[in-house]
């Protein structure tokens, strides 16, 4: 077998082989007269880009996603009122236990076949709540520090709801490819939406018109730094792991109406609004079956979690009565979301 046959064999088994994992070779460039590969002159692009590239005219592609699936959101914690001495029984948030909520996702990517790609998603992450009839004594102060008083006993319908959604941007770049697999990294921008209420109507043993509300609304803005590692064992499956760490400020907005609650009479309202910096991650393992060219089922598992949360549970303050009405403070927590999606995708 001849020097200039042997090198152009050589050539071909490393385009079939990257063809087996990808679908798609390198692209080189032979010497003239010698037939050894002499320059490589552009790297297979990312494993979930060139899926696709055999079927399309371009190595530009577009791909839209469309899941659903269920959340689990985190249970409210903590009792209504200031802390209460043992025997007397509370008004218990965790008495309430949230259902796992309908949860929907549209994702949007762009593919320009040098390794780089944009990325929209918008996830409704749902809306969880919970009721019961509760009896028992809530216990609150004229003033902070002051002697601790009770309630009457009495009995309420507490009512609790969770909503969240997230929306985001990102660019991806590919850093290390082989065969049959591909690391990323980016840079992104992303808002989460998490809404906490809170209601205590229906009261026997207060006074007839007794009504409590409040609501905390927590809006984080910030960027996110990425990285992810997909892989592609056979032609029609691949899987990827994804990593996301959040930083950015967390804007909370508190406010509350009640009636007859410390004090009989009026309704009144209080609010607060507060800014800190915050931080979160996201964590996601996903799975793609390829069931035509253009077409696959999706499926993933996502864990967000994020810091600097206000929870309705956590910022009324029964401390000062003395004011004629219940009060906010400020004061946050966390809040892990759990998420399960499947889906089908369509590359355009």
């Amino acid at each position: 077998m001849g020097y200039r046959t042997a090198g152009a064999l050589r050539a071909a088994l490393f385009i079939v082989l990257a063809a087996g994992c990808f679908g798609l070779g390198a692209d080189v460039a032979w010497a003239q007269g010698a037939g050894e590969v002499m320059e490589v002159v552009e790297a297979p692009p990312p494993a979930d880009e060139v899926r696709f590239v055999r079927h399309a005219s371009s190595r530009t592609v577009w791909d839209v996603t469309a899941e659903v699936g269920l959340t689990l959101i985190e249970d409210p914690e903590g009792i209504l009122g200031e802390p209460v001495p043992g025997g007397v029984t509370p008004f218990d948030y965790g008495v309430n236990s949230y259902d796992p909520a309908f949860a929907a996702r549209f994702t949007v990517g762009y593919r320009d076949g040098r390794g780089t790609r944009w990325e929209g998603r918008f996830a409704w992450l749902g809306s969880a709540d919970d009721s019961s009839r509760q009896t028992g004594q809530f216990g609150f102060r004229t003033q902070p520090g002051g002697t601790l008083l009770l309630s009457p006993t009495a009995t309420t319908t507490l009512s609790t709801e969770t909503e969240a959604w997230s929306g985001e941007i990102n660019w991806w770049r590919q850093w290390s490819c082989d065969p049959c697999a591909l690391i990323e990294y980016g840079i992104g921008a992303r808002v989460i939406a998490i809404d906490d209420e809170v209601t205590a109507t229906n009261w026997a043993g207060l006074a007839p018109n007794a009504f409590l509300s409040a609501e905390a609304q927590n809006r984080f803005i910030g960027a996110q730094l990425m990285a992810a590692y997909r892989s592609q064992p056979t032609g029609s499956f691949s899987w990827s792991a994804s990593g996301k760490v959040l930083l950015g400020w967390m804007n909370r907005d508190l406010t509350e109406s009640d009636t007859s609650i410390v004090t009989g009479g009026t309704t009144t309202n209080g609010s607060r609004e507060e800014t800190d910096f915050t931080w979160g991650f996201e964590l996601e393992v996903s799975a793609l079956w390829r069931v035509m060219n253009r077409i696959g089922i999706t499926a993933s598992y996502t864990l967000l979690y994020l810091d600097e949360v206000s929870r309705v549970e956590d910022v009324l303050d029964f401390s000062q009565a003395a004011t004629g009405s219940l009060q906010m403070k400020d004061a946050s927590d966390s809040a892990l979301i759990h998420a399960f999606f499947v889906g089908v995708r369509l590359d355009i």
